[in-house]
């Protein structure tokens, strides 16, 4: 499990780097809590239309017609938000496209996190905490 922060960014897209780096620091089939209150929302209507797109595949597919940043961000965050569970001031639906689920507390999202790992019979999982996400670069030592 990470718990990852990013308490700076004003707009998912400025916190997309929190959850990547979060997404690199995690083990296969971990969890994310990504905590970020997000004040400005998701970040522009560009980005909101890839995620309306529904899913990576298809951002993918526009993508291959035409490169654009937030496109790729989208696709990214596609690819490793259904991994997380945010504590946020973002709208629900908003959270839904990102293909998130939203917690109202530290509590519950750590809660979640444990029923999931029960359910895979991970009695003790790891804990890797990143207070300041956006700028913290996972390594993986030797």
């Amino acid at each position: 499990m990470v718990i990852a922060a990013n308490n700076t960014a004003l707009n998912f897209i400025q916190c997309h780097k929190a959850l990547f780096n979060a997404y690199n620091a995690m083990k296969p089939g971990g969890r994310i809590i990504l905590a970020a209150p997000l004040p400005e929302g998701l970040g522009g209507t560009g980005f909101r239309r890839y995620l309306e797109m529904g899913d990576a595949e298809a951002v993918a597919a526009a993508l291959r017609r035409q490169p654009d940043i937030n496109g790729q961000t989208a696709l990214s965050t596609l690819e490793k938000a259904a991994h997380a569970t945010m504590l946020t001031g973002l709208e629900d639906n908003d959270v839904r496209l990102l293909g998130s689920q939203k917690a109202a507390s530290m509590k519950e999202a750590i809660e979640r996190a444990c029923k999931y790992f029960d359910k895979r019979g991970i009695c003790q999982p790891t804990c890797y905490i990143m207070p300041n996400a956006g700028n913290t670069v996972p390594v993986q030592s030797l």
